[in-house]
């Protein structure tokens, strides 16, 4: 104990302002020595210096023997602060590490939630909640994450700073998106673009949820924006967010950003950017052990395959990469992954499968309250009832095409309105009945800002059969 004491001083005051450089190392020794709050704070050290270099996984554990280490020290304010500084840490990297629905950041946050409240007037009960929001809106309910994103926004509002400020807009723009808010998505991520200055606020990406709140808001605006028909602006606000991504140098926020754009594609059906950015933010995940980041993009890669011809191959891996993204505990996005495995499963013909993804998107939808895709699951559904019994299901398929239609308008979504209004012309169309659905279809299509695309061909097309009809 003795030895390993005097190797720590003597490294520690040869290393004097670079000691965090070596903070694994005299973490080790100075808890051998018998030194735990030393040990202790360097173990936070070390975590850091892991989670700053993307290695969730050794940071996971040095809080967590920080954690075990600390119950060792005499109870004091300043120790029950550092105990929530790891409990909050802990979270974060187990997030990172497994997914945003991981049971084992409920627990940390939770943990650190009632910390802060023991502790009276604490500053770190702001991204326990934090984490907390991530927890719900990664697992579900929705209804859960928006309070606690209400409660964000009004702490940060008391505060005055702009750090919390930022962060609880980032709270409010990814769940108004799930929810289908596509209008408060817009206006939370604009806030936050707004706010966001990368020499401030970059560094704090460890604490609130391991990738950067610059990047964040415009994958999300520029999700929004796909659905509310604004597809160039899309593209471009999504190119951008990669490059903002690459020049931090943060491979969490680079993975997420190429996940994202690859869904902004898929939105708008361009398969080869879908392929190209799920390719490469798998890339990323694979490299840096990110699960749900790697089985959002490979159920994007396979849907580009599964549309380019491979649908064998395409399937297995949209399949693959739902059971994996489940495994981590995530609700998030599943729907739409969902989505993704009817639209493989119906190139193929297999209408049953098809039916039963498009089933089980809905039912998590209902259950979390995820709304975004849902009218396009709607769609899918009428078009199969159809593929499946084109006589008796026309009524069905017909109600169906219309309530996807009305879920879409509600939120603004035009680009689905217009899918669905599509199929619905399709469908009416073959009865004769054509005349009903082509103003509707007329209006959806002159509401899209930029008139471009497969689906803005599609409905010139059908308006032009309508019209010879």
């Amino acid at each position: 104990a003795i030895l390993h004491r005097e190797v720590a001083e003597r490294e520690e005051a040869a290393y004097g302002e670079r000691a965090w450089e070596i903070a694994a190392e005299l973490a080790m020794h100075f808890e051998r020595s018998g030194d735990i709050r030393r040990a202790g704070m360097y173990l936070l050290q070390a975590a850091e210096n892991a989670g700053s270099r993307s290695a969730f996984s050794v940071a996971g554990m040095h809080f967590e023997r920080a954690l075990a280490l600390i119950g060792n020290e005499p109870a004091s304010r300043e120790r029950t602060e550092r105990e929530i500084r790891l409990w909050i840490g802990l979270g974060g990297a187990a997030m990172a590490a497994r997914g945003w629905g991981t049971p084992e950041a409920e627990r940390a946050y939770s943990r650190a939630r009632v910390l802060c409240q023991e502790n009276g007037e604490s500053p770190e009960l702001f991204p326990a909640l934090w984490g907390l929001w991530l927890f719900y809106w990664g697992r579900g309910p929705l209804s859960a994450a928006h309070e606690l994103a209400q409660d964000l926004l009004g702490l940060a509002h008391s505060g005055g700073e702009d750090g919390p400020l930022l962060q609880a807009h980032h709270a409010a723009w990814a769940t108004a998106f799930s929810r289908g808010d596509l209008g408060a998505a817009c206006f939370h991520a604009g806030e936050g673009i707004r706010l966001y200055d990368p020499h401030r606020h970059a560094t704090i990406a460890a604490t609130y949820g391991n990738h950067d709140a610059g990047v964040c808001a415009r994958l999300f605006l520029a999700r929004a924006s796909a659905l509310l028909g604004r597809t160039e602006a899309a593209i471009r606000v999504s190119d951008d967010a990669v490059a903002l991504a690459r020049a931090l140098k943060h491979p969490f926020s680079l993975a997420l950003a190429h996940v994202f754009a690859s869904a902004v594609a898929q939105a708008c059906r361009q398969t080869d950017r879908v392929r190209a950015h799920a390719k490469a933010a798998a890339a990323i995940a694979r490299d840096q052990d990110f699960r749900l980041l790697l089985a959002w993009s490979s159920a994007f890669e396979g849907w580009a395959a599964a549309v380019e011809g491979n649908r064998e191959e395409g399937l297995s891996r949209i399949v693959n990469a739902i059971a994996e993204a489940r495994a981590t505990g995530a609700n998030q996005f599943l729907p739409h992954l969902a989505g993704l495995a009817a639209d493989a499963y119906l190139i193929g013909g297999n209408t049953a499968d098809a039916l039963k993804s498009v089933e089980d998107g809905l039912g998590i939808a209902a259950r979390t309250g995820e709304r975004f895709w849902e009218p396009e699951l709607l769609r899918l559904k009428g078009e199969l009832r159809i593929a499946q019994d084109p006589q008796c299901a026309a009524n069905e398929a017909e109600q169906t095409f219309r309530e996807a239609i009305e879920h879409a308008r509600s939120q603004g979504s035009i680009l689905l309105a217009l899918r669905a209004a599509v199929s619905l012309g399709r469908l009416l169309g073959r009865a004769g009945r054509g005349g009903e659905v082509r103003d509707l279809i007329l209006e959806m299509s002159q509401n899209l800002q930029h008139r471009t695309g497969l689906d803005m061909d599609e409905a010139n097309a059908l308006l032009g059969e309508l019209s010879t009809r």
